[in-house]
């Protein structure tokens, strides 16, 4: 997702890393999906590409599974769990405010 809005924007690592505050090589670990970035990193990518935190999310896509659905519900809850409570409180006020949007 943080790679294809990097692209879609036509900025190198370098230059988004920059402008969000990270490392190269963090912003690498992170499009690689071997760090977790916290939610203020990617709210600041988002904005840093011109996205919403939302339409960062909405360029996921599950792998294909028999049932999306059992995976949005495990993929989603098992990384949520991961974030400490601060941040998990911070998604869930972003969620809340994006479906109010709606």
């Amino acid at each position: 997702m943080v790679r294809s809005a990097r692209e879609g924007a036509s900025l190198t690592q370098e230059v988004l890393a920059r402008r969000v505050g990270i490392a190269p090589k963090t912003l690498s670990l992170i499009e690689g999906g071997k760090l977790g970035p916290t939610v203020t990193t990617l709210s600041r990518l988002a904005n840093a590409v011109g996205l919403s935190l939302g339409d960062l999310f909405r360029e996921v896509r599950p792998p294909v599974v028999q049932d999306a659905v059992e995976w949005r519900g495990s993929e989603v809850g098992r990384l949520f769990r991961l974030l400490p409570t601060a941040e998990q409180e911070a998604l869930l006020a972003l969620l809340r405010a994006r479906l109010a949007e709606s």
